[in-house]
C-alpha cells in the first residue's frame, strides 16, 4: 500500500475532512499508520502492526 495524504484517504473513504482527521489521528496514535511530516502535507502509509490488523485481504476502514 502506498502513502497518501489525508484529502486521498478522504475521498477514498468518503467522509468528512473533519471525520478523516480525527480517523487518522486515532490510528497514528494507535501505531496502525505512520506520519511522515517532512512532506507538506502529511502523508500516511500503514504499519505492520496496521496490517495484522487488517488481516489478509484489504478492507476498507470505515470507523
Amino acid at each position: 500500500l502506498k502513502e497518501m495524504t489525508s484529502r486521498d484517504i478522504q475521498i477514498t473513504i468518503g467522509r468528512s475532512r473533519e471525520h478523516t482527521s480525527r480517523l487518522m489521528k486515532r490510528l497514528f496514535e494507535e501505531g496502525l499508520v505512520e506520519r511522515n511530516t517532512k512532506m507538506k502535507p502529511f502523508t500516511y502509509k500503514i504499519t505492520e502492526k496496521g496490517r495484522g490488523k487488517l488481516g489478509s485481504s484489504e478492507q476498507t476502514i470505515t470507523a
